[in-house]
């Protein structure tokens, strides 16, 4: 199962409200301030526990996930490109002016139909929004879906020791300090001992999930830790 995906930049609630970006899927479409990786993570989140895993993401070349800065070195994959990875999902391209129109096709409809529905329901904030997308996208596919010439499913399935939570998340590393502490963003964790404790001349990578808790991994291990 290969995923177009796209997001759409507009004044989805008249020329007077603020610009929200709704990104475009095959099995969602959610609203979100801005289009970076904690929205693409919630995307992927939402679409893997609905369906499963697809095969592939077919995308534009946003630096969410491509790196635009000549200061990052070859090959070093974005926040969104590592998940992406570590789920086993091909990054696809579109590098012409076809294959972009393909992928940005959706947002056409949308920015028509959605727009006066929004108008109706009298929403003015992200949450409103949210709430009138979820009612309008049944309708939506309902009217316009074209059945699939093959009805098996194509997704992979998701094991159920998969945890999307320490995938879909911002991972950093970080050294151990000799106290067996480490910082990040204003925080101090101290590691706890245990049969795995990484030692000073060590390195942790630190998940940090879209709930905004904070965690330390090494070797593949959670690392026991408190603030």
């Amino acid at each position: 199962m290969l995923i177009r995906l796209d997001g759409s930049h507009h004044r989805w609630l008249g020329e007077d409200g603020p610009q929200f970006a709704l990104l475009f899927a095959v099995e969602g479409a959610p609203f979100c301030d801005q289009e970076d990786s904690l929205s693409h993570f919630r995307l992927l989140q939402g679409l893997i526990r609905r369906r499963s895993i697809p095969l592939a993401l077919h995308t534009d070349r946003h630096p969410v996930f491509k790196h635009r800065s000549e200061h990052q070195p070859a090959g070093t994959a974005t926040q969104s490109g590592r998940a992406l990875d570590e789920l086993g999902m091909q990054l696809i391209f579109a590098l012409s002016p076809q294959a972009k129109g393909r992928v940005e096709r959706a947002a056409g409809p949308f920015q028509d139909r959605l727009i006066t529905e929004l108008r109706l329901s009298g929403a003015t904030t992200v949450e409103e929004v949210r709430a009138v997308l979820e009612q309008f996208l049944p309708r939506y596919n309902r009217r316009f879906r074209v059945p699939p010439q093959c009805s098996e499913p194509a997704f992979r399935p998701a094991g159920p020791e998969l945890s999307l939570g320490q995938i879909l998340c911002f991972k950093h590393l970080r050294r151990v300090a000799r106290d067996n502490t480490v910082k990040f963003h204003g925080h101090t964790l101290l590691i706890l001992p245990g049969r795995h404790r990484p030692s000073y001349a060590g390195a942790v990578v630190m998940p940090d999930g879209l709930d905004g808790r904070l965690s330390l991994r090494h070797e593949g291990r959670i690392s026991a830790s408190r603030e």
